[in-house]
């Protein structure tokens, strides 16, 4: 006696019904767009992490120098530029510090920014953010002298 085992779809068989061939291709046009959005807008999001990384390593660069010069915003520019000498061919690159009291008795903290525009490359956060965003890099530290 012989018994056949049935796959438990009408019509036996694994093979798939005429026409599934394109299901999986129209499915994949659908959820293409999301994907592509979602791995562009993570490579945007890390390159933003990585200028503020190099923004705040510049900025804390040039509180460095500032701690001792404070009245000296040229020096300070110039500081915050040798920690990164790329950095500052950055679109956009601006560094602000800040103190009161100078010339004749600068007291309290300094507060250096380092600030450069970073183009969006997704288009869909792009049309929400606008095609370039600023990233700032900041640091506060007490003046010594």
């Amino acid at each position: 006696m012989t018994v056949q085992r049935s796959s438990g779809r009408p019509g036996g068989g694994g093979r798939r019904a005429q026409g599934d061939g394109g299901a999986a291709l129209v499915e994949f046009a659908l959820v293409l767009p999301f994907l592509a959005i979602l791995v562009f807008g993570t490579v945007d999001l890390g390159r933003a992490y990585q200028l503020r990384n190099r923004l705040t390593n510049a900025a804390r660069e040039g509180g460095f120098y500032g701690q001792f010069h404070p009245c000296d915003d040229a020096g300070v520019a110039a500081a915050t530029g040798l920690e990164d000498p790329t950095i500052t061919s950055e679109p956009g690159y601006v560094v602000v510090s800040t103190v009161s009291g100078c010339p004749s008795n600068p007291t309290g903290e300094l507060k250096v920014s380092a600030s450069a525009d970073m183009d969006i490359l997704t288009p869909l956060v792009s049309a929400i953010t606008g095609p370039e965003v600023t990233v700032t890099g900041e640091i506060t530290v007490a003046v010594q002298g």
